[in-house]
This record gives structure tokens, sequence and C-alpha cells, in this order.
């Protein structure tokens, strides 16, 4: 009696035991089959295998990795400007042409360095050739330049009304200014968030220029 209990417990055992090895043949999870995966060491797997198993895995990027790559671009970047404005300085003596570089340089970027900002003030209203210099090229991004340069050149205009002398502000109601900001204010093609602030800087200008002395 007891070698037959036996018996029988031990076929159930068994019955269940291959029961659960089908399961598993059967379940066809990835992770699974990650999981089963013996690779033979002595044995070279092909190519086109070792890709497909190589697709199964997902490569996670880790976010405190980014952030450290976010940081040393944002280094290089004000390295970069730090150079830009050295080169600025060195590359010729010439004020008129630093001022012209820095003027493209904030309207090109959208830059609010304020340091940068009022040197330029400074600059232009330092001699009449600078301040000649400065209208130029502000006319220049006026006319020429994207709709957020051009932003970017009328909230500077504004600023260097500001913080100007009579020289800058000489220059800056020129008549040869003032029909450049009519052309773009007048022109279809302009944006009506450039128009509406040219409108503002030509508004100021008149202001500022009558209620100085000469």
């Amino acid at each position: 009696m007891i070698m037959m209990v036996r018996y029988v417990l031990i076929r159930s055992m068994t019955k269940f035991w291959f029961a659960d090895m089908v399961d598993i043949e059967q379940q066809g999870s990835s992770d699974l089959k990650r999981e089963c995966i013996v690779m033979d060491s002595d044995k070279e797997v092909p190519d086109g295998v070792q890709d497909a198993r190589l697709a199964h895995l997902e490569v996670l990027s880790d976010p405190l990795d980014n952030k450290h790559k976010d940081r040393e671009k944002n280094k290089e970047r004000e390295i970069d400007i730090a150079d830009q404005k050295r080169v600025w300085r060195e590359k010729d003596n010439s004020s008129e042409l630093t001022v012209t570089r820095m003027i493209v340089y904030l309207t090109a970027t959208s830059s609010e360095d304020w340091g940068l900002t009022l040197e330029v003030c400074q600059l232009a209203s330092a001699t009449g050739a600078n301040a000649k210099e400065a209208v130029k090229a502000l006319r220049r991004e006026l006319i020429y330049a994207e709709p957020k340069s051009q932003l970017s050149a009328a909230r500077l205009i504004k600023i260097m009304l500001r913080n100007a002398s009579d020289i800058f502000l000489t220059q800056i109601i020129s008549r040869n200014f003032i029909d450049t900001l009519e052309g773009v204010i007048t022109n279809s093609k302009t944006s009506p968030v450039v128009r509406e602030r040219l409108i503002e800087v030509l508004a100021a200008a008149a202001s500022i220029a009558t209620s100085r002395t000469w």
C-alpha cells in the first residue's frame, strides 16, 4: 500500500513538472527568452542572430548623464561667447568694426547680454565714426534680417536711445535712417509685430530728439 502511494505521488509530481516545463516553453515572453538564452563561448554566433538578440535590448539614457552633457554644452557656449568678444577686440583695433560685430551678434542671437549691450551704447556714442557704423549696422538688420532679428534690432535701438550721447542721436535721427524705418514699417511683408515695435522706436527717437538741446 505504501509503495502504491509513493508511486502515485511520484507520478503526479512528474506530471506537474512536465506541465510546468510546457507552460514555460509556450509563454513566448521576450524577457523569458532573453533570460533563457545561453551563449556558448566556444561557438561563434552569426551576425544576424546576434543583431536579432540585441534588437530586443533597450538602451536607456541616463538622466544624470544628460544633465552633465547639458552643463558642458552651456560652459562651451559661455566660453565661445567670451572668446568671440576677445576676437572682436584683438582682430582689429578699429572700434567701428567692433561695434558692428557686436550689433550683428546681439541681433542674430537675440542675446540679452546687458554688459555687451551697454558696451555697444558706449562705443556708438564715443565718436561720430562709431555712431555712423552703428546706425549702418542697424539699418542692415532692419532691412535684410529675419523678423526675429528685426525685433532684436528694434529692442537694441530703444535701449541705445536711452543710453546714447548726442553724437549717436545725430545719426539715428538722420534722414537716411528715418527713411529706412518708414520703408520697413510700410512694407507689406513686414511682420505686424515688427511694424508695431518700429513705430514705437520712431516715436521714441522723435521724442528724445526734440527734448534735447544740441
